[in-house]
């Protein structure tokens, strides 16, 4: 849980800091890429998966560290790329969702957020957003809109329920090119946290969903922290293949993983034409035979012949015959 709270003194934040530099090792091995499992499909308790960016609205939210324990202090960054409305809300590991942004407290009228790179400052009167219980994977989710709405009203106790309120409400009524989605984790611990490997995930195209381990984190491109050990990377796009491998992760190193989909649609490459001709030396007024069958379609079977023989005549068929004056 996030709540806003006092600052943590120098002295321990510079403490964390030492131990988390001194967690330097790497060690990255790619296991195995293996190709015909089924789509994983799971999506985080009351998430919204957001679809790729449509060209018109794009928002991200991200954190300073993949984990923290409990008291630490949490910074909250977000960015958009045009002037749009903003609404922030956490997950907490027990499901039980609160409101981030615009402040619940707030009675101002909501005004849009300009294009760039923020971070979220804590309610007023609050100095920073400290993390507090219960422990376990904590989510944050960003929605921008291109017009005030209000997806509060539909809150409940029930992360499902609000899930498909929100959904059918919102997702389901404003264009697409006027909304955009994200969501980010991270981990809340008893104890100061591990080392994390941090993943940089693209994909040619971009835009595909991106699944560690069966469960969905985002669309491409994306960078992602995740635990160490044997984790399984799966990026699938609608048309295309899908990608998947496996790999052992130890330290806080950073890897790159460059995912190529190939497209399911088939391809049309043109047939190519060639032909031949008899007598070889025509004389004037002589019938001369012309036979297409030596052209071929590289990817299907030719379906039809069609001749334009210099003079303004016209034929079909694989074989014709034309007489020159």
């Amino acid at each position: 849980m996030i709540t806003p709270g006092k600052e943590r003194t120098k002295e321990a934040t510079m403490n964390g800091r030492t131990r988390a530099l001194g967690l330097t090792a790497i060690m990255l091995v790619v296991v195995a890429a293996l190709t015909g499992w089924a789509q994983d499909t799971v999506v985080p308790l009351g998430i919204i998966p957001s679809p790729p960016p449509s060209g018109e609205l794009e928002v991200r939210i991200w954190v300073d560290k993949p984990a923290y324990q409990l008291g630490e202090q949490i910074t909250i960054r977000y960015s958009v790329n045009k002037p749009a409305y903003i609404y922030i809300w956490d997950i907490q590991p027990d499901g039980v969702a609160h409101r981030l942004f615009p402040y619940p407290s707030s009675t101002a009228p909501q005004t849009p957020v300009q294009a760039g790179e923020h971070i979220l400052a804590p309610p007023p009167g609050s100095p920073a957003w400290i993390i507090a219980p219960p422990t376990g994977t904590e989510y944050l989710q960003i929605l921008a809109t291109t017009s005030p709405v209000n997806p509060f009203a539909y809150f409940s106790s029930d992360p499902a329920q609000f899930q498909a309120q929100i959904q059918a409400q919102i997702l389901g009524i404003l264009p697409a090119n006027e909304q955009s989605w994200d969501f980010t984790s991270f981990d809340i611990l008893n104890t100061p946290p591990p080392s994390y490997p941090r993943l940089n995930i693209n994909s040619s195209p971009s835009g595909a969903s991106i699944f560690i381990d069966g469960t969905y984190v985002g669309y491409t491109p994306r960078t992602v922290y995740v635990e160490q050990g044997l984790r399984r990377i799966t990026i699938s796009k609608p048309g295309y293949t899908t990608w998947q491998s496996i790999y052992l992760l130890f330290g806080s190193g950073t890897r790159t993983i460059n995912a190529t989909l190939t497209s399911l649609i088939p391809s049309n490459t043109p047939p190519i034409a060639s032909f031949s001709f008899s007598p070889s030396n025509p004389t004037p007024g002589a019938w001369i035979q012309f036979d297409g069958l030596a052209s071929s379609d590289p990817d299907g079977t030719i379906s039809s012949y069609a001749w334009a023989l210099g003079d303004g005549t016209t034929r079909s068929g694989s074989v014709v015959w034309h007489q020159y004056a």
